[in-house]
């Protein structure tokens, strides 16, 4: 289906395409199903684009995650959220900034076709380094979104504990929780 899809785009027959993922995965018993064919072409046709793509994700998403950091450490906008919110807003920068170079050099300045030039020693190091420090930087992006949504729902298990024994009143009549916004939170009396 999907063969045909691309078929009908111009582009040669997506099952005569081979690369070195695709021999592996027609090679190996183990990845057989009934969608592999299917999957390899869109993985090769996407593979064509992923670089400018990623590329103009990463910039978008460093300007914002830049502007994220500038609003979010204001002295009117330090709180214990906002710092966990910072602290997202810098890993996943970094994230962000640590693979534009990547996906420029081994997607869009070289191509996708081996040669000397696009896998050098430095650029072989640099692969390595991303590989280590994209998986750490991702670890304190999760632990850090897991932390917020601890914090938020302790915070709001502690609200809901404190106003549950309270009455929300109006003028001494007991008000619906709907319309309880538009009156003031007596804790007691009127």
């Amino acid at each position: 289906m999907l063969c045909d899809m691309i078929a009908q785009t111009g582009m040669e027959d997506c099952k005569g395409m081979t690369t070195p993922a695709t021999a592996f995965v027609r090679e190996s018993s183990t990845f057989a199903y009934a969608a592999a064919d299917e999957l390899l072409a869109l993985h090769n046709w996407y593979q064509r684009y992923h670089g400018y793509l990623a590329s103009v994700v990463c910039v978008f998403g460093i300007v914002a995650n830049t502007l994220n950091i500038v609003v979010l450490t204001r002295p009117n906008m330090i709180s214990s959220t906002n710092c966990i919110l910072t602290g997202l807003a810098v890993s996943d920068g970094l994230t962000m900034a640590a693979y534009l170079p990547f996906a420029l050099r081994f997607y869009v300045l070289y191509g996708l076709d081996w040669n000397p030039e696009r896998n050098s020693y430095v650029a072989i190091n640099y692969m390595l380094f991303f590989a280590c420090f994209s998986v750490v930087v991702h670890s304190i992006s999760i632990w850090l979104t897991v932390a917020l949504a601890i914090f938020r729902c302790l915070r709001t298990h502690y609200l809901l504990t404190f106003f549950h024994g309270y009455r929300l009143r109006c003028r001494g009549e007991p008000v619906s929780r709907k319309s309880a916004k538009n009156c003031k939170l007596i804790l007691g009396q009127c």
